[in-house]
């Protein structure tokens, strides 16, 4: 009963076991070591945050890459703030010894936070990502920011266990290996393959997933390493199963029997360079739901064209009949790949001359939507409409009729022929080219910008900055953005004046990170000294405060936190509308450069 997770000599740690209806356990083969056992009762399934279950069997299909924390309702009370990073040196696999065919994979990583957390009295879950068995990547051990969604926010898991989205980012320290944690990368497949295989899903997810890893950070996958985290020693594969550095069952024996093959299928997804290609995915309706209209079809009428069309009819509303009017709402629910591209296509024909319909979407259960298409009165045709790149998972698509003023009693009618939504990705299998030329300037006495050429097949930049030279070694260059796809500028600040600087920009993807392009040398602005005087002076109802200053000619003036005037010029007189007894406090800004500023003079009345 030995398990995953045990973290020092004389603990034991027993598999997550599925509840069901049972109301005992019998336990049997206990470690003779052990002493004073307990069991822990976890509910993840009912009440916060949210009641789960069974995917409909039409959706089983339809699954997203990966999921965030949130994502999984991670409840972020449990955990603490507290982290260590350390570079990657080696990757291990576990299996988490739990239910196969999981119907619920998101409550079992709830399942497996809580216990690793409230249980074995650790400060997160153990390990950095979780795969379930339909192939999806879960994130794991919170690594000290948020990611983006998966869902609805774009994520593609880039984030996961990482302190930075920089592709040589530092490892999130977990606690799946006891003793040889740091700079361990921990993937768990979800479920026990002890005497059974991995799910050719969980299996090709982890494959891409430890290729990326191997990739972004310069690992052979089939090479060997000499583990040392400065305490513990062991040299091991570059991707090793838990039970290569413990006494553990994990990764369960047919899986681990896999892993050669896994480190071989890693090194091939690595190797070759094979030009960008491009991935389609076609959603259609997986389910649908009425408010207000006669259905006649259904939503699997729509799923493809020049077949069955199904034809949505107005209803016509209750009260006086003068104040009836006629009204349709109609929506479908699509699960949406997402990609880098996403786009909205429907087939339809409004048939009556007299009614326009609409179509949106919504990405928050039907809470907001936002428009897509209107199929005007008396035409028909093909659609389309560009949704945000960002787009994914759970979508409403929802059709409603124009006109709803009183009187307005036509039953007019929709047919909708072939509604879908379509995610273009573009796969890589190399890193992209290196910027051509990168270009730094003064700006001011404290800020720089950095110039470059967009290259292609690039998922963002990283840049870096040194006050050495243009040769400097790695360690002294400093990480100062990373920026999205198709950038070509950055504007850096907080540096010294009359201060010689270096930058260097390098693109980066899924597949790794070109070269560094480095600037030529660029020297920042003298530093601009302020000095403000002032002086006061009372008339009826007023203050009034004479400025002068020297050494700009361009500033924003400022009183008590407030911007008062921008001026040109070297003096200015603030007038107050006031009586009596006042203190005010003036400086005065470069406009150029809102971080220059002068001394500030305060003023009695």
């Amino acid at each position: 009963m030995t398990e995953d997770g045990a973290q020092a000599p004389g603990q034991w740690t027993a598999a997550l076991v599925s509840g069901d209806d049972a109301e005992a356990y019998q336990i049997r083969g206990l470690p003779a070591f052990a002493r004073a056992a307990r069991a822990a009762a976890l509910n993840t399934t009912d009440g916060p945050p949210e009641v789960v279950g069974r995917r409909p069997a039409a959706s089983a299909d339809a699954v997203t890459t990966c999921k965030s924390r949130a994502d999984w309702s991670a409840d972020e009370s449990l955990r603490t703030s507290d982290r260590s990073y350390a570079p990657v040196q080696v990757l291990t696999v576990h299996h988490t010894a739990t239910q196969n065919d999981d119907p619920d994979p998101d409550a079992r990583v709830r399942a497996i936070y809580t216990y690793h957390v409230r249980t074995n009295g650790w400060d997160d879950i153990g390990y950095q990502a979780l795969i379930s068995e339909d192939g999806t990547v879960y994130e794991g051990r919170w690594s000290g920011s948020d990611s983006p969604s998966c869902l609805d926010a774009g994520g593609t898991g880039w984030e996961f266990g990482h302190r930075t989205t920089a592709s040589t980012s530092e490892i999130v320290t977990g606690a799946h290996t006891g003793g040889y944690n740091t700079g361990n990368f921990g993937v768990a497949l979800l479920g026990t393959l002890t005497d059974v295989p991995a799910k050719a899903a969980a299996r090709e997810a982890l494959v891409e997933y430890l290729a990326e890893l191997s990739g972004r950070h310069g690992l052979d996958p089939e090479g060997t390493v000499d583990y040392d985290n400065g305490v513990n020693r062991r040299t091991v594969k570059t991707i090793s199963g838990h039970r290569d550095f413990t006494a553990t069952e994990c990764p369960g024996g047919v899986f681990y029997d896999d892993l050669p093959a896994v480190r071989t299928d890693v090194a091939s997804r690595l190797s070759g360079s094979t030009p960008a290609t491009s991935t389609v995915a076609d959603d259609v309706a997986a389910a649908e739901s009425t408010v207000s209209a006669t259905v006649t079809g259904s939503y699997l009428d729509t799923h493809a064209a020049g077949g069955a069309v199904e034809a949505l009819t107005e209803v016509e509303s209750g009260g006086k009949p003068s104040t009836r009017t006629s009204l349709l709402e109609h929506a479908w629910d699509v699960s949406v790949t997402g990609g880098d591209t996403v786009t909205f296509s429907v087939g339809a024909s409004a048939t009556s001359s007299a009614e326009d319909f609409a179509f949106a979407y919504s990405t928050d259960g039907g809470a907001t939507y936002w428009p897509l298409v209107t199929v005007a009165a008396g035409t028909g045709g093909v659609s389309t409409a560009a949704m945000p790149a960002g787009t994914r998972g759970a979508v409403k698509v929802r059709v409603t009729d124009a006109d709803r003023a009183a009187g307005n009693q036509s039953l007019d009618t929709i047919d909708v022929d072939h509604l879908f939504i379509r995610s273009d990705s573009t796969v890589v299998s190399d890193p992209p080219p290196a910027p051509d030329t990168v270009t730094a300037s003064s700006t001011g006495a404290t800020t720089a910008r950095v110039t470059w050429t967009d290259v292609t097949t690039e998922a963002g930049y990283e840049v870096q900055r040194t006050s050495e030279s243009a040769t400097a070694p790695d360690g002294s260059w400093t990480s100062v953005a990373s920026v999205a796809a198709d950038s070509t500028a950055y504007d850096d600040g907080g540096l010294r004046s009359s201060t010689a600087y270096w930058y260097r920009v390098r693109a980066v993807n899924r597949a790794g990170a070109s070269a560094w392009t480095v600037s030529d040398g660029v020297t920042t602005a003298a530093a601009v000294s302020i000095e403000l005087g002032a002086s006061g002076w009372k008339t009826k109802g007023e203050h009034r405060v004479d400025l002068s200053w020297t050494g700009a000619t361009a500033v924003s003036v400022h009183r008590d936190d407030v911007h008062v005037a921008d001026v040109d010029g070297s003096s200015f007189t603030d007038v107050i509308a006031a009586k009596g007894s006042a203190t005010y406090t003036h400086w005065v800004c470069l406009r150029s450069d809102p971080t220059v500023c002068s001394n500030r003079v305060t003023t009695t009345f």
